[in-house]
């Protein structure tokens, strides 16, 4: 009998005629349903992940039940308190809720039938390699299902005749082939993903720092990553034991947790985000899946690509209304964390930028990310408040702190022997996060709403550069030239609404200042005297004045009326722009850094910053951060070397006047600089308004286009009905996420008005007062 390894959930069901109730028959030996310990043989199934299942049969909730390993999914059970239900007919049955992970067990093909889904691929010599449990199930499928029958089965039969002329699946896309197995008794289906075995590797090291998690019905068991490249002197490793009732946390050997884990299932993670204390509920979030998105001078960086969440405590004993409360916090979790877009990096600090990192780690640059946790830019550990109940343990490298925002990266070849990096990185700050209708303006500690610090990062791009991002065993020794560019964004520092409300004005510009150095306030709002936005740029000039006198000059505000001198297609008017920060961009200049063995032998710091601001800080602010950065772009890649100061000043003399580039590099760069930047504006549009930002054509081509407006009136009409309607739940998600929970009695501010032109934002109710920067 042939045993085959899958992933899923492992339950079966003694599904009655009719389709119900579908009860639990049994538990295969080695799954997650048998690992996590509480579920019983004659458990009824209610929902799954909240939706109910009555009138269903098994066969009819398979995608429900589909996910890749280490995901979880939430059932809610109906147990009987007693086997003989005619004595205890009286008795109320109970009403349980299951959290079971996905993970990799052993079947045999008595127990299970596979079900193949794919796709047809388009070239005939397509072929892969399957399983003999496979070829078996196709013909067993094939004998025995009667009521697949029609194309699927046709389609069935051609992949059993195809399988056996291995002549099927050679040149299969990306997306992943899932592979379900159903029980003979028509039980519940089970996810098997082999994605990795037909999609190309990207991870160049995929197996360095895995870790794996161990479920028991009390308690969870992580092991420590696999280090490529341990030291000798290196501390000794530790697995972390977590409790799941008392959300107890300690640390104990590794051979002891080998000894009490032995034999058990086990699923692979890339680490611990952490431990969210939500309303209904405490949750353990971990990463199961990682994306290379750059390769640097310093490290490589991932995306966080799939997540999993399990319950841990729950706040209080089950009812009905309970239940859904706890299913609809769940599901919204985990719907949070897919558009959070989470990044890190095992090799450096991606919460600090070059030049913060030039200032700590000086003598040892390309080692910065061997500092401790209490060194990296606090306000971007977007988990910062999820890892504090791991605060206690001695070692950490289990934990995984990750940044929120954006991470894009482009090659650009300059000449035929020369290439530089471009990497773009955003960086949202949590201490006010939240959606757009719901997060506006300022909080008593002076934190703005959707404050993002974005670093555009450009170096020579070689093979000594990659080799040395992806060598565990040290930089390079050939000089590197590194140069970064830094500016921020952030809503408009007043309390919105509230007339009279005078908060201390000198808090945030003094803050800003000692982390950047001298500030540039760009204010992108309209300033005509019908425009409801006046009111707003109004008194945050009036701030920005009585500011300069603490900070002795070194702010300047600019007033842009981007809508005035921008709109109507008045897109040839941009230059203005970069005209009117000309001066200030030339005084705060950027960051130059020389890396050769590891160590700095030059530097160029760049000594202030541009805070960009519109309404929303979303779609305007884009587009002129973007043509700002332009502009400095073209200095860092002479600044570099890459290109002559000459042919810098060429292609900005180019950019000034509207006409073509002079380069044909000039014009590719262009093209993918502009389509970096728009991604970032609509990552971050996503995370803050819930869709992409609007004026994206004009960010991508540098024109605005019939199809660039119609897809703005869609957004705009996407954010009115989402930011209205939707956010409210996921507000307070977010906000016990990072631990800044609000009253549930709370509503949110019902905007009165709105801007067509920046997506339907509020009228304004100022009347006078401000706040900090």
């Amino acid at each position: 009998m042939s045993e085959e390894k899958i992933v899923g959930v492992g339950i079966v069901f003694d599904e009655k005629e009719g389709g119900t109730p579908l009860r639990i028959e049994s538990l295969v030996p080695g799954s997650g349903a048998d690992a996590c310990g509480e579920l019983k043989q004659g458990d009824e199934l209610l929902t799954i992940d909240g939706i109910e299942v009555e009138g269903k049969s098994a066969a009819d909730l398979a995608k429900y039940f589909q996910g890749p390993a280490g995901s979880t999914v939430i059932l809610t059970l109906r147990r009987k308190e007693s086997e003989d239900e005619e004595k205890d007919a009286n008795l109320e049955d109970e009403v349980v809720v299951v959290e079971v992970p996905r993970i990799e067990f052993s079947i045999n093909d008595a127990q299970f039938v596979p079900w193949i889904n794919f796709q047809p691929s388009d070239s005939e010599g397509s072929r892969s390699r399957f399983s003999e449990g496979i070829r078996k199930g196709a013909d067993r499928l094939w004998a025995g299902v009667a009521p697949l029958q029609g194309s699927l089965m046709k389609q069935m039969k051609n992949l059993q005749t195809s399988v056996q002329n291995n002549a099927i699946f050679e040149n299969i896309s990306n997306r992943a082939i899932m592979v379900k197995q159903v029980a003979t008794s028509a039980a519940l289906p089970v996810l098997k993903n082999i994605q990795k075995e037909l999609a190309p590797q990207v991870d160049p090291k995929p197996k360095d720092y895995c870790m794996y998690l161990y479920t028991f019905p009390d308690k969870f068991v992580i092991m420590p990553p696999v280090l490529p490249t341990p030291s000798s002197g290196a501390a000794k490793r530790e697995a972390v034991l977590i409790d799941r009732s008392s959300i107890e946390i300690s640390s104990l050997a590794v051979e002891e947790a080998e000894s009490m884990v032995r034999g058990k299932a086990k699923a692979e993670i890339m680490g611990i985000l952490g431990i969210a204390n939500l309303m209904h509920a405490s949750y353990l979030i971990l990463c199961t899946g990682r994306q290379m998105v750059a390769s640097m001078h310093c490290g490589v960086i991932y995306k966080v690509s799939s997540s999993s969440v399990r319950v841990l405590a729950k706040k209080s004993d089950p009812n009905p209304l309970e239940l859904s409360n706890r299913a609809i916090e769940y599901k919204l979790l985990e719907e949070l964390l897919d558009t959070f877009n989470m990044f890190f990096s095992y090799d450096w600090d991606v919460t600090q930028t070059q030049q913060r990192l030039a200032e700590k780690f000086r003598s040892n640059f390309h080692q910065s990310y061997n500092g401790t946790y209490e060194e990296r830019e606090n306000r971007f550990i977007w988990n910062h408040n999820i890892l504090k109940p791991f605060s206690a343990l001695h070692h950490t490298d289990c934990l995984l702190p990750v940044v929120s925002g954006f991470v894009g990266f482009r090659s650009i070849p300059l000449s035929s022997d020369e290439t530089a990096s471009l990497l773009v990185i955003g960086r949202r700050d949590w201490r006010r996060s939240g959606y757009r209708y719901l997060s506006r303006g300022v909080d008593a500690d002076g934190h703005v709403s959707n404050s993002v610090e974005t670093e555009q990062i450009i170096s020579p791009w070689t093979s000594a550069t990659m080799d040395s991002a992806q060598d565990a065993a040290g930089p390079s020794d050939r000089e590197t030239s590194v140069s970064s560019f830094v500016i921020v964004r952030g809503s408009i520092p007043l309390i919105w609404t509230e007339a009279d409300a005078f908060l201390n004005l000198k808090h945030k510009p003094k803050e800003l200042s000692g982390q950047y150095g001298k500030l540039a306030i760009l204010s992108l709002v309209e300033q005509k005297d019908s425009s409801h936005e006046r009111p707003l740029g109004l008194a945050y000039e009036r701030m920005v004045q009585e500011a300069k006198k603490e900070l002795e000059g070194d702010i300047v505000f600019i007033p842009f009326d981007f809508h005035n001198i921008c709109g109507k297609l008045a897109f040839r008017n941009l230059p203005l722009l970069v005209n009117e920060c000309s001066s200030q961009l030339e005084s705060h200049g950027f960051c130059l850094l020389k890396v050769r063995d590891g160590g700095l032998r030059e530097d160029r710091q760049q000594g202030g910053v541009m805070r960009v601001n519109c309404v929303d800080c979303l779609d305007r602010t884009n587009v002129a951060q973007s043509v700002l950065s332009f502009h400095i772009a073209m200095k860092q890649l002479a600044a570099i070397g890459a290109i002559s100061m000459e042919d810098s000043d060429a292609c900005l003399a180019a950019v000034a006047t509207e006409t073509k580039l002079p380069f044909p590099w000039a014009e590719q760069m262009s093209k993918q600089f502009k389509a970096l930047w728009a991604d970032h504006g609509d990552f971050i549009s996503v995370q803050y308004s819930g869709t992409a930002a609007l004026k994206g054509d004009l960010t991508r081509t540098g024109k605005r286009t019939v199809g660039g407006l119609f897809q703005d009136g869609v957004l705009s009409i996407k954010r009115c009905v989402q930011n209205n309607f939707a956010d409210f739940h996921r507000q307070q998600v977010i906000e016990g996420f990072h631990g800044i929970l609000s009253s549930p009695d709370s509503e949110p501010v019902t905007p009165t008005g709105g801007d067509a032109k920046d997506g339907a934002g509020p009228e304004l109710g100022l009347t006078g007062g401000a706040v900090s920067i």
